[in-house]
């Protein structure tokens, strides 16, 4: 699947799943040739969708989410930033532990999932910055 490819399919799906959240989405980098696999590309859109829908659920639907995406090194490097309130120090060590939920309801195995299965792919999903300090 190539890159601008995947983009298009990202962005109708996370319009189609969040229609009232501002959701920006910008990939740079790369050219014509650079490609994904089909397997690559359903475990992003599972992923990224689900990091969406934790930065709407923290910062609300009013809130816009963005995504950027960048090659450098032959590597993809997708962030995804919201204005939520953040993560308070004492869980940021269990952020993607199973089971471990801050929000009523929540079974905590969203994040534990996608950090799963990112390793599948030879890749890393980790927490870079939070709005509380």
């Amino acid at each position: 699947v190539r890159l601008a490819d995947f983009r298009q399919q990202l962005a109708g799906r996370l319009a189609n799943r969040f229609p009232n959240v501002p959701v920006a989405l910008a990939l740079t980098g790369g050219d014509e040739a650079t490609a994904l696999s089909a397997r690559e590309v359903s475990l992003m859109n599972f992923i990224l969708e689900q990091l969406v829908e934790n930065a709407i659920q923290a910062a609300g639907e009013d809130q816009p989410v963005r995504i950027d995406g960048r090659i450098a090194d032959y590597t993809l490097i997708l962030d995804v930033t919201d204005h939520g309130p953040g993560i308070a120090a004492e869980l940021r060590d269990q952020l993607f532990t199973p089971v471990q939920s801050t929000k009523a309801g929540g079974t905590g195995i969203g994040l534990a999932i996608c950090r799963h299965l990112a390793g599948s792919m030879n890749a890393q999903l980790e927490l870079i910055q939070t709005g509380r300090e």
